[in-house]
């Protein structure tokens, strides 16, 4: 075994021991949606049919749902009452254009209906006003091996986007949209934390058969592939899209005169640089043939006013897809869609989903000095890097953040130093990304924990530096030593 597979394999380890359950080769949960959004108001009706097996070796009498879009409902949740402290995103909710998720129906598979025995619940601090968990108790027990069926009707308003998910105008970036199983960790109980304002998911793997109609000539991104497409309507299209071995689903749809969809692929052959297949052959002490990297499908959704850029966005997209593929292992999934949101949606940026990846720019970056700046292949190297942890590990970004963030960001310094070292992208000016992780690191005089809840940390600044730059830094030295 080689240096860096040492060190991945004591990355693995430590997630493998915190894990609270083991791995699985199934899925666990399997959705069908059908969501219809109505472009005027920013509003989805949908339906849900969600299919459950329990894996573990515990019987449970209940499920719990999260209902992330509740945590735009008020200035009152938990995640904006978070968020007012301190934000890593810049903005709070504008008044009026608040965002919800309402369950309308809810039918056991045995025909009970279980919409009146819905519980709101907090368990992080019992905040009256916080309703982003629920819980169902059920007319039977699931035993170990179980399987169940629901029926869900649903309505989701969309918010002005304050943070990852909701619209601008006619931008429309839709995620923690769907009312979404929690994780059953059999002695543990349902894990189901709240919307936190410094905490992201935790969900099962399962498959995803999700159907989307949109106004006719809008162009959509989604997680997984289109399967396929029609128009039931005049001035609708239904988009159908279909995805395997994933814990999540996003999409973005927008009017063709705001944003443009580019596709195009990485291909191995013209996009590995050879020294980068020269190092990871050395390092690795594996050949060529073993490090050979499938073909896949690249979209990108680009807002026209930022069209200058795309070469350079897909050039980032084939370095993040190169380096992971060659150092973490192969992508296993046969499309990437990258979102590029437009001025005013920002806060949309910065995200991951499986198969689905939200980045930023502006149409300033085209030009010097702007260009001079990194930003664009960072945010993609580090954004497309979250496919791996925690895309493919599924570690709990609730209670673990640094097995997210902090790894992450380890492989994305490793990929923006050798970008720079080896001149791939010619208009950045050289710049020392571990220097300025270290420097960022030794300005708070604060103790800094890494193991803590995303939540639990003072404030969401020490959050980052806890959750991102020391985890990294920490990982870096180990790597050093090693």
């Amino acid at each position: 075994m080689g240096r860096c597979g040492l060190f991945l394999a004591v990355v693995a380890a430590a997630g493998a021991l915190s894990a609270a359950t083991p791995a699985v080769d199934v899925e666990i949960v399997d959705y069908t949606i059908d969501v219809v959004l109505d472009p005027e108001s920013h509003r989805l009706e949908g339906t849900e049919t969600i299919r459950w097996t329990n894996r573990t070796d515990v019987a449970t009498g209940e499920l719990y749902f999260h209902l992330y879009l509740n945590a735009f409902a008020s200035s009152q949740t938990t995640f904006m009452r978070e968020l007012e402290w301190g934000s890593l995103r810049n903005k709070t909710a504008r008044g009026g254009d608040w965002g919800w998720t309402r369950i309308s129906h809810l039918v056991f598979d045995d025909g009970s209906d279980l919409l009146r025995e819905l519980e709101f619940v907090r368990p992080d601090d019992g905040n009256p006003d916080d309703f982003t968990v629920v819980r169902v108790p059920l007319p039977r027990v699931v035993e170990p091996g179980g399987v169940v069926e629901l029926e869900l009707e649903f309505e989701a308003q969309l918010p002005w986007i304050v943070a990852r998910t909701g619209f601008v105008g006619d931008f429309h970036l839709v995620g923690q949209w769907f009312p979404k199983l929690a994780v059953f960790e059999g002695e543990r109980g349902w894990n189901s934390h709240q919307f936190h304002a410094s905490s992201e998911f935790f969900a099962d793997f399962g498959s995803y058969e999700v159907s989307m109609t949109i106004p006719e000539d809008w162009v959509i991104g989604a997680t997984g592939i289109e399967v396929r497409s029609s128009t039931p309507d005049a001035g609708q299209r239904t988009v159908g899209y279909r995805a395997e071995r994933v814990h999540d689903f996003a999409w973005c749809t927008a009017p063709p005169d705001l944003m443009e969809v580019v596709e195009t692929n990485f291909e191995p052959g013209r996009d590995v640089p050879m020294k980068w297949l020269e190092r990871a052959i050395d390092l690795l002490d594996m050949g060529a043939a073993d490090l050979e990297l499938p073909p896949m499908q690249l979209r990108l959704m680009v807002p026209v006013e930022q069209k200058k850029m795309v070469p350079r966005m897909v050039r980032a997209a084939r370095l993040s897809v190169a380096w992971f593929g060659l150092f973490f292992g192969a992508y296993p999934y046969p499309q990437l869609t990258i979102v590029s949101p437009p001025v005013g949606a920002e806060e949309a940026g910065g995200m991951e989903y499986p198969n689905f990846i939200a980045t930023g720019a502006d149409r300033l970056d085209a030009y010097p000095p702007f260009s001079w700046s990194s930003d664009i292949e960072a945010v993609t190297v580090h954004e497309y890097g979250h496919q791996y942890f925690q895309g493919l590990v599924a570690s709990n970004e609730f209670e673990e953040a640094w097995l997210d963030e902090g790894v992450t960001s380890y492989a994305e310094i490793s990929c923006m130093t050798a970008i720079a070292a080896d001149g791939l992208v010619p208009e950045i000016v050289p710049f020392n990304y571990w220097g300025s992780d270290r420097m960022s690191l030794a300005i708070p005089r604060l103790p800094v924990t890494v193991a803590r809840k995303a939540w639990e940390h003072r404030r969401r600044w020490i959050y980052y530096l806890a959750s991102y730059t020391k985890t990294a830094l920490v990982l870096r030295t180990v790597e050093g030593l090693i």
